[in-house]
């Protein structure tokens, strides 16, 4: 009911709509199951455990509040320019993390097989 309701009243632009949400739900699952691949392989059995834990705490904790963040931020700068951050966020943290952590020698030293 609800794509029907959606493709009516964006019917011009529902197929680039679908095309997006099946790319992102594509993407998005390859992230994730990299994301606890390495989790898995880079931390210690030990504390595998609480490691997993804190990871999903924070993540599910900041959900919140990065919804509240946005929600009072919108009120004072567009849309636009909100999502135009939020696309450009992830690129420089990812770029930060390459360079800072030195991921490239982390990832020759331990590649996955």
């Amino acid at each position: 009911m609800a794509v029907f309701a959606t493709y009516r009243c964006y019917g011009d632009v529902f197929p680039i709509m679908a095309a997006a949400a099946v790319a992102i739900g594509l993407v998005q699952g390859m992230a994730l199951v990299i994301r606890a691949t390495l989790l898995q392989r880079r931390v210690p059995r030990a504390r595998l455990g609480r490691v997993a834990s804190v990871d999903v705490f924070v993540t599910l904790a900041l959900m919140p509040v990065s919804t509240a963040v946005t929600g009072a931020l919108s009120e004072v700068v567009s849309p636009e320019t909100i999502f135009a951050v939020a696309g450009c966020i992830p690129i420089v943290a990812a770029l930060i993390a390459v360079v800072a952590a030195r991921m490239n020698r982390d990832e020759l030293k331990h590649p996955l097989r």
